[in-house]
């Protein structure tokens, strides 16, 4: 089994639990840019209010922006299944 096949099993095992939405990694990724990035994914989310997808999509381009971060694989491996709208 590759790695995006285990992406949308979990996944799938989620959101048939009650998940409305899950964000996965298709790769194994840093820890430190995975903090930043998810970091920032919830600050536009929660704090900001914005659509699930935008907020991940608004953290990947904060990471695309860094010096540390902007090369693809930092960024690019975050997938969002389910809703695509916020949690309210």
């Amino acid at each position: 089994m590759g790695w995006g096949e285990g992406v949308v099993g979990l996944s799938r095992a989620f959101l048939a639990s009650g998940a409305e939405g899950v964000v996965a990694s298709l790769w194994p990724v840093a820890d430190k840019s995975t903090a930043q990035l998810m970091n920032e994914f919830y600050e536009q989310m929660l704090v900001k209010r914005g659509p699930a997808g935008r907020s991940l999509n608004e953290a990947r381009l904060a990471l695309m922006n860094s010096p540390d971060y902007s090369h693809p694989y930092y960024w690019s491996a975050f997938v969002l299944s389910g809703l695509e709208t916020s949690p309210w």
